[in-house]
């Protein structure tokens, strides 16, 4: 597998997602703690397990939703934070400009601002939280095509069995029932 090395920065006080390795996301939960998840499995169905499969489709969904929740809300804040850099940044070249009896023209200053190392911080941020709520989004999309191929999985599975006699009909279930209680009275007897 090819190594895929993020150089992230923390996009929020309690959300960042890294892709380290493959299809594998390190996620920074809120207490800090650091989670991978090998997203080829989160996806993968095993088709001897569905019963395992629906239990978890709700739950791994429900995580990862929550997550892009987050990574949109920190996309956010990161653009709200880029305006303001941006704005500070105008003022600032126009303050010096002034102060030095220079007129700058908007095209001046829009460059000035461009080249800003502060500004340029913040783009690269809102671009890093842009990327990691896109990436969730994705998987979101991901997982609820999983679940539709559980439904369909469920469905063929159980036309199967009733293809194949392999299901008990209500009569032959009483009947398997009666004779384990006739059964285990006997049993009690002895």
């Amino acid at each position: 597998m090819n190594t895929i090395e993020s150089k992230k920065t923390l996009t929020s006080k309690d959300f960042q997602v890294e892709i380290v390795e493959g299809s594998k996301l390190r996620l920074r939960t809120e207490n800090g703690a650091y989670k991978i998840f090998d997203i080829a499995e989160v996806l993968n169905i095993n088709p001897d397990d569905i019963t395992t499969e629906y239990i978890r489709q709700a739950a791994l969904y429900g995580y990862f939703t929550v997550l892009a929740a987050r990574a949109e809300d920190a996309a956010g804040r990161a653009d709200s934070k880029k305006e303001q850099e941006y704005a500070q940044a105008d003022l600032d070249i126009r303050d010096e400009a002034e102060r030095n009896g220079k007129k700058t023209t908007e095209t001046q200053i829009r460059s000035q601002v461009l080249i800003d190392v502060s500004y340029d911080k913040m783009v690269n941020a809102s671009f890093v939280t842009k990327l990691d709520h896109k990436l969730l989004k994705a998987i979101v999309a991901a997982l609820e095509m999983k679940a539709n191929m559980l439904i369909s999985l469920g469905a063929m599975i159980r036309n199967e069995m009733s293809m194949t006699g392999m299901t008990m009909k209500e009569n032959q279930l009483k009947a398997a029932t009666d004779e384990v209680k006739k059964v285990l009275d006997a049993r009690k007897r002895v």
